[in-house]
């Protein structure tokens, strides 16, 4: 098992990379809250990201996914490479979400079972 510290340093060094090769300024709020987004990803089943508009949100799970690819690649132990399939529930209904019945698929569940397949 490697030690947490270790973990978080290539993370930290990682995530660094990334901002600069997307040409984004070097927050230490940024590294913080990807970190932070990580060790939750690791404690939940699932994680709803909220916060203002412009907060970083989107800078801070994109740079997640993209240094545990690269970590993954670089055949550092205990990263997964990650595929992400957003979906927008403020554009559905309830039953489009989740079904309307028990014969009928809804999106979430319909994309829970492609991706089950896909990466088992």
């Amino acid at each position: 098992m490697i030690p947490d510290v270790i973990i978080k340093t290539r993370m930290k060094e990682a995530i660094e990379l990334e901002l600069k090769e997307l040409g984004l300024q070097l927050e230490s709020h940024t590294v913080t809250k990807t970190i932070q987004l990580y060790e939750t990803k690791n404690s939940c089943d699932s994680t709803m990201i909220v916060g203002p508009t412009l907060s970083g949100k989107t800078v801070a799970w994109r740079t997640l996914q993209a240094i545990l690819d690269r970590l993954q690649k670089d055949d550092v132990p205990g990263f997964q490479q990650v595929r992400d399939l957003p979906m927008n529930p403020k554009a559905l209904s309830l039953g489009e979400i989740y079904g309307e019945f028990y014969w009928n698929d809804g999106v979430l569940s319909s994309i829970m079972r492609q991706a089950c397949a896909v990466w088992h």
